[in-house]
């Protein structure tokens, strides 16, 4: 699906459009609100009829690996052990300016 919400999203699809090989006989930039124009209601039956049919559906589960939950006890790990380097850099400073 084209998520062509923005005019930024728009400008990417036509540079990626535009970038990719195309025959020498085709336009590089092809009009693409002249080709939603030009479906018609036979063409949107036509791809439900086909291409939407009960027999081509699938569920997909989508489960990322890393999620906000289990980002969180490695990022509190991190925090402690940078707060815990900041806190012996700054013990060092000042003990190391005390023997000068």
């Amino acid at each position: 699906m084209l998520e062509l919400e923005s005019n930024l999203d728009m400008g990417w699809w036509l540079r990626d459009d535009a970038l990719m090989a195309r025959d020498d006989d085709t336009d590089p930039l092809p009009n693409y609100f002249a080709g939603v124009a030009a479906v018609t209601a036979a063409d949107l039956q036509r791809v439900v009829r086909d291409d939407l049919a009960p027999e081509k559906r699938f569920r997909v589960i989508h489960r990322p690996a890393v999620t906000p939950k289990r980002l969180r006890p490695w990022l509190a790990g991190f925090g402690a052990g940078l707060l815990g380097g900041m806190a012996a850099l700054v013990a060092w400073r000042g003990r190391r300016r005390l023997h000068l």
